[in-house]
């Protein structure tokens, strides 16, 4: 038990038990700091990507349209697709509720929790191969 917050804890680091920050109350940086991270790295990324862009139109000739837009040149693989359908099934809520099932049942808890979704990811990744066809 804590003396200071008069919290119990598992572990042994309860100096933090209890607290809502490890810094005190007290932001690390200032709310400006994440502005300028924030807006800096989206004008850096959104200028450097356009700057590509243009060097691959300049020096590769590549025709950008809506449709090479839409469909990425019709160049995009299995192995990438079937990374794309799983990260969009296995979002922040299918994380947490996994941990919370390792958490209650075990190690097991979280195969079979993600067993249930395997048979829809198989069979719409099956689905938009022959779409893309």
């Amino acid at each position: 038990r804590n003396p200071v917050t008069n919290v119990s804890a598992a572990w042994p680091l309860t100096k933090y038990c209890g607290q809502a920050s490890f810094f005190g109350g007290v932001p690390a940086l200032p709310e400006a700091a994440g502005y300028i991270v924030v807006l800096g790295f989206g004008l850096f990324f959104s200028l450097f990507t356009t700057l590509l862009v243009y060097l691959d139109k300049w020096f590769v000739g590549t025709a950008y349209t809506s449709e090479q837009f839409n469909t990425a040149g019709r160049s995009v693989g299995t192995g990438l697709t079937a990374s794309v359908l799983v990260s969009q099934w296995t979002w922040a809520a299918t994380l947490l509720q996994s941990s919370n099932v390792a958490y209650q049942y075990g190690l097991s808890g979280p195969y079979w929790y993600a067993a249930g979704a395997t048979i829809q990811i198989f069979l719409f990744g099956i689905l938009s191969i022959e779409l893309k066809r």
